[in-house]
């Protein structure tokens, strides 16, 4: 399907300056070379949070011809609506539901979501509930060092939860790095050609890109993991995921 042909641009992102999700989305929206508008948000810190976390929710909204409009609020249902949307036919960035791709793709950002220390949100009804990134607490990248990941949702969480929720920030991105590191050399050694899931560049690769582009600001040398540089700098070279990372972080 050609969108450009068929319907105007109608697509508007709306997100805190440097936030995660919201440089995922606009490199996703560059990614499928869709038009949008971006506005910038200023950052709306909760008194008692870290400034890793803001109560500023990124929003995407996608106002159709007749007039109708889609409003959505977090990674998942964002990420599903432009993909089923406007990536169904080619699969440039996403694998055919189904698809042991397509389920490598969510278990990757299952398991993303959980070294992050990424809270839960439940509280919109027009939104997956059950995907890992659901959540309205969105960090924020580049901005701190070494503070620790809050939890300012309200709800009450076990010892050991709590305890996981306040593991200093800079040492998830630490794991991270070595995670990747690991598994992108087991890629290799497979014969692969080092993306994250399958023989391209998919949602997976993107949602992990801006926690590895933030490592400078943490104070990381990506040069001692090379396989992660290695991967980066694949990345970096698509102007779709350069493009979109310099709109929302550097507000290009």
């Amino acid at each position: 399907m050609n969108v450009f042909d068929e319907e105007p641009s109608t697509i508007t992102l709306s997100t805190p300056k440097a936030s995660t999700i919201g440089t995922t989305i606009a490199i996703i929206l560059e990614e499928l070379r869709l038009p949008y508008t971006l506005h910038l948000l200023p950052h709306n810190h909760h008194h008692h949070a870290s400034p890793t976390t803001t109560t500023t929710t990124t929003t995407l909204t996608d106002i159709h011809r007749t007039g109708h409009g889609t409003t959505l609020h977090s990674l998942p249902s964002i990420t599903t609506y432009l993909l089923t949307r406007y990536d169904s036919d080619n699969h440039h960035l996403s694998y055919p539901p189904r698809s042991p791709e397509h389920a490598a793709v969510e278990e990757s950002l299952s398991k993303l979501a959980d070294r992050m220390g990424i809270a839960h949100d439940h509280g919109h009804e027009h939104e997956d509930k059950h995907h890992p990134y659901s959540h309205k607490q969105q960090q924020q990248l580049p901005i701190i060092k070494e503070t620790e990941v809050e939890d300012t949702t309200g709800s009450s969480s076990s010892a050991s939860a709590t305890a996981k929720e306040t593991i200093p920030f800079a040492r998830r991105l630490l794991s991270l790095y070595l995670h990747l590191e690991e598994y992108l050399s087991r890629q290799r050694r497979g014969g692969s050609e080092r993306w994250l899931v399958g023989e391209k560049c998919a949602v997976a690769d993107i949602a992990h890109f801006p926690y590895v582009a933030a490592a400078g600001q943490y104070g990381f040398d990506l040069e001692k993991f090379p396989e992660v540089t290695g991967w980066y700098d694949r990345l970096m070279r698509r102007r779709g995921v350069r493009r979109g990372w310099e709109r929302v972080v550097e507000g290009e």
